[in-house]
């Protein structure tokens, strides 16, 4: 949620989102894996779970996660949009759930080359709708894998906790004869094994994607912020 936080300022797109925009964006940061259960949406499909059946397959966690996000916010005791028009109310949800949806892996390449697209577009309009909600997109995934640019003590920590969570699920699917991921297949508590089987992937694609997002929507809707934006992220 910080970093989302952090990524809006710095990178100037509070300057073109929405207060309603940006506050569901905050929410979408906070509530993006909302009743996770350490398994991942491969695993889901692999073993023709009721998720997967009922989300065809395609962002099976991610759809979870916004549908009980706003089960849970349209609670009586939670609900604080009660007062809200019909317009603000839409406008919150659909911006909130498609920046959860954007959290699945499998669209990585395809916002990154989106984004390059925009920033290599003359004169962006950033009242556009689509280019709107291409920006709400990255700024929350770029949010979501931005562990690698955390101080060097707090990244271990944290990818020492997914490489745990990437081995019980290797060992689960093991005992229930799924086939396995070999980067998961990994113990953590390997000498010398600090960083998760996936740290290239964070290094490469997470600390590049905050990076290079960042730097894309600033470049995009606040040219001025483009170069401290990569410079002062998180």
């Amino acid at each position: 949620m910080s970093a989302v936080g952090n990524l809006l300022r710095l990178c100037g797109a509070d300057e073109f989102c929405s207060a309603v925009e940006q506050l569901a964006l905050l929410v979408a940061s906070l509530a993006h894996d909302v009743g996770h259960s350490g398994l991942n949406n491969d695993y889901y499909v692999k073993k023709k779970h009721a998720l997967a059946i009922r989300y065809n397959d395609q962002a099976v966690l991610e759809s979870m996660h916004s549908s009980l996000a706003f089960e849970l916010i349209l609670k009586e005791k939670n609900n604080f949009l009660v007062d809200w028009d019909e317009e603000a109310f839409a406008e919150f949800r659909k911006t909130a759930i498609a920046a959860i949806l954007a959290t699945d892996m499998k669209v990585h390449f395809d916002l990154t080359t989106q984004m390059q697209d925009l920033r290599s577009t003359p004169e962006v309009d950033t009242s556009c709708p689509d280019t709107k909600i291409l920006v709400h997109k990255c700024l929350v995934h770029a949010a979501d894998i931005s562990n690698p640019v955390l101080p060097t003590s707090m990244y271990e920590a944290w990818a020492q906790r997914v490489a745990t969570e990437f081995y019980r699920q290797s060992q689960r699917e093991k005992s229930e004869g799924l086939p396995t991921a070999p980067f998961m297949d990994s113990s953590p508590r390997r000498p010398g094994r600090v960083c998760c089987p996936s740290a290239g992937f964070h290094e490469l694609r997470g600390g590049a994607v905050v990076e290079r997002h960042g730097g894309y929507v600033a470049a995009a809707g606040a040219p001025k912020k483009a170069a401290s934006c990569q410079r002062r992220v998180l």
